[in-house]
């Protein structure tokens, strides 16, 4: 009698516990969560091109995703962090905004040029913010920027190299399949990243992809298959390949933790 009611209570246990979820933030395109998603498990996407309503410099949203961190709902995080801001390639040749000895903006902007650098800065806060939890509660997370961006010299990004947990890679989209060469960093707490040394091409001879052995197409001016849009925006979008990689990272690091965790409650 006794037996059985203890399995009763483990089932009806399992019957409340909800399902765990890997959040993609900053989404974009969402090939990220896809990958995943064939993996196995659910996903959730957070991008404002989806609707007002996933503001994070909204302080609420902010609060919703640190609650569903905090609640146990959450077994991994990606944040591809708006870069627009923290670039180093400016469209159109405009009024830098940032530099490496001053990267959370220029004084003397512009309003609107202001602006932007606010909302930068914030985003950049929440991003390293997510990223300081996750390491304390043992999550996965990863974030995401073009490698030269000047999001890596914030004292904020600076600051969690220092965690136990922390990773960083570099890879570059050539060798995902891509025409453009575009170097991507990755930084990260509680995950192995070091599969992307395998996707590396350091542009040697200069602007020859290793890849194929041609020559980089360089992301400037306007795209010849869609004249109304810049090649930078159509680069925008993370390569499957590299997805389908990072996919994997993610994997391995939560059924590693998995495994950790159940070793720790059957010593117990």
């Amino acid at each position: 009698m006794q037996g059985e009611q203890v399995r009763g209570e483990v089932k009806f246990g399992r019957q409340l516990q909800p399902p765990r979820i890997f959040i993609e933030i900053f989404s974009g395109s969402g090939h990220l969560a896809s990958a995943v998603k064939r993996l196995g498990g659910l996903v959730l996407i957070w991008d404002i091109t989806i609707g007002g309503q996933y503001d994070l410099t909204s302080i609420a949203n902010q609060r919703f995703l640190r609650g569903l961190i905090i609640g146990n709902l959450v077994w991994g995080i990606h944040l591809g962090t708006p870069c627009s801001s923290f670039s180093r390639a400016q469209r159109g040749r405009p009024p830098p905004i940032r530099s490496s000895q001053f990267p959370l903006g220029l004084s003397g902007l512009s309003e609107k040029d202001a602006e932007r650098v606010e909302i930068g800065n914030c985003l950049m806060s929440f991003s390293i913010g997510v990223l300081r939890l996750c390491h304390r509660l043992c999550i996965p997370c990863v974030i995401e920027n073009p490698a030269s961006s000047m999001l890596f010299l914030t004292q904020n990004a600076i600051s969690v190299s220092s965690l136990s947990t922390y990773t960083e890679a570099i890879t570059e989209f050539c060798m995902f399949g891509k025409p453009w060469r575009k170097s991507t960093k990755l930084i990260g707490v509680h995950i192995g990243l070091r599969k992307f040394d395998e996707y590396r091409c350091i542009n040697k001879p200069a602007g020859v992809c290793k890849r194929t052995g041609c020559p980089h197409v360089v992301l400037s001016g306007k795209d010849p298959n869609q004249p109304e849009q810049f090649l930078t925006f159509t680069a925008q979008p993370c390569p499957r390949g590299f997805c389908a990689v990072l996919a994997q990272a993610f994997k391995n690091a939560s059924s590693y933790i998995h495994a950790a965790n159940m070793q720790q409650v059957i010593q117990k």
